[in-house]
């Protein structure tokens, strides 16, 4: 279990952060200047080997193929993320307003490479911007009215992990399914996933209150079925 709350939440975190600096400016400007903004406020490179474009039917959004997400410095030359297409929808009204109300985010054939350090840290814990980033930011912000992003439902197709802890026996699996509904960051969300382990898929259903305290490793309220070939078990508490 807390395995796969570890790579649950690194996949909702990168696939989070990659939303939010995708829909920053529309068109082949995203692949330039959002690579740009990611890598100085994280430390990470953000590449797009394929055309990014701005969608407007059937959503209005932005398209992205051939996403690389580099990867922390002591975790290896391989990108800690690759996506064969990620797919971003936005609500116009909301953008009018000056809000980001990110509608869907659906990634195709999403790779993870995940990793510990000697410190217990991952390699999705990205940098915090030092003190001139802040500050910069800080002086954005107040120049102008504040831009919340909200991420209503996240779909990820044939995805694969490798998961390798420090000290560990490295762990890898492949086409996991995701669907997340989260209308309300701060409230329930609704989650199912098939994993293939072995030859029968395994499907959990469940649900977490308070989200985004469950992201940043706070205790949250969970309820979890987990199916398979020889049966079912259920749990409700907390995690």
């Amino acid at each position: 279990m807390r395995l796969i709350i570890r790579v649950f939440s690194a996949l909702i975190l990168t696939v989070a952060v990659l939303a939010g600096v995708l829909v920053l400016l529309p068109g082949e400007k995203v692949a330039e200047l959002a690579a740009d903004q990611l890598e100085k406020q994280s430390g990470r490179k953000l590449a797009f080997s394929g055309p990014v474009r701005f969608t407007l039917w059937p959503t209005l959004g932005v398209k992205a193929d051939g996403v690389t997400l580099s990867n922390a410095e002591w975790a290896g030359p391989e990108p800690m993320l690759t996506a064969e297409r990620l797919t971003i929808g936005i609500a116009a009204a909301d953008l009018l307003r000056g809000d980001l109300r990110v509608t869907e985010v659906s990634a195709i054939l999403p790779h993870l490479n995940l990793a510990t350090n000697a410190q217990g840290t991952g390699n999705w814990v990205l940098e915090a911007p030092g003190p001139d980033a802040a500050e910069t930011a800080s002086a954005e912000a107040g120049s102008g009215p504040v831009k919340t992003l909200a991420v209503e439902a996240v779909s990820l197709t044939g995805a694969s992990f490798i998961y390798a802890p420090y000290g560990g026996e490295q762990l890898e699996m492949r086409r996991i399914d995701l669907a997340l509904a989260m209308p309300d960051p701060a409230g329930t969300v609704d989650l199912e996933m098939v994993l293939r382990p072995a030859k029968d898929p395994v499907t959990i259903e469940g649900e977490i209150g308070t989200f985004a305290d469950f992201l940043a490793g706070k205790v949250s309220s969970a309820g979890v079925t987990i199916s398979t070939g020889g049966g079912r078990a259920r749990f409700d508490g907390r995690a």
